[in-house]
């Protein structure tokens, strides 16, 4: 939750957004109440907003993906190269050595487009991704501009990513 608040500080009125599949991103688009246009391929995110009328969604169409909860199709995918993105929001199945990896080789191919048509990338990661692994690798680090994590991954990764000029920035919970 306090990743999602951190990340709704960057959202301005009139930003056009990229919202991917992700249980933390989900509950950012919960907490959205700006006007907003947002792009998602994410059943989740599109249910989240669909009470909020200022915000015009658009939700990318293909086919289904049960396990993960996702539109995909590659037209629908190739109309993203038409759509210039303030912001992009997203997820990841695992943070390893050489970039962010994810579990469909779909949804990879999405956040590889969207990453290159936003003006800033933001990656919403609890730290646990950073001792995960995944087969489909979508992003190195130089595509991302933002990550938002909740604690220190190892720091070689930590490392890594500033190397290649990430900035990042941990949210912690206040010691009661």
């Amino acid at each position: 939750m306090l990743i999602a608040k951190a990340a709704s500080e960057y959202i301005a009125d009139g930003d056009v957004c990229f919202m991917d599949v992700s249980t933390t991103i989900q509950l950012l688009c919960g907490q959205l109440d700006k006007n907003l246009t947002v792009y998602t391929h994410s059943l989740d995110n599109a249910e989240a907003l669909s009470a909020k009328s200022e915000i015009n969604i658009n939700l990318l169409g293909g086919k289904f993906n049960h396990e993960n909860r996702f539109f995909y199709d590659y037209d629908t995918a190739m109309q993203l190269n038409d759509v210039f993105f303030d912001k992009a929001f997203l997820g990841a199945a695992a943070i390893m050595e050489d970039g962010v990896y994810f579990a469909n080789r779909d949804d990879a191919l999405v956040k590889k487009l969207v990453s290159r048509r936003a003006r800033e990338v933001f990656l919403l990661a609890d730290f646990k991704k950073f001792n995960l692994t995944s087969p489909f690798k979508g992003l190195n680090f130089s595509e991302i501009d933002i990550l938002i994590t909740n604690q220190d991954g190892p720091k070689h990764s930590l490392l890594m990513l500033q190397d290649s000029g990430v900035e990042v920035i941990k949210v912690l919970e206040e010691e009661k």
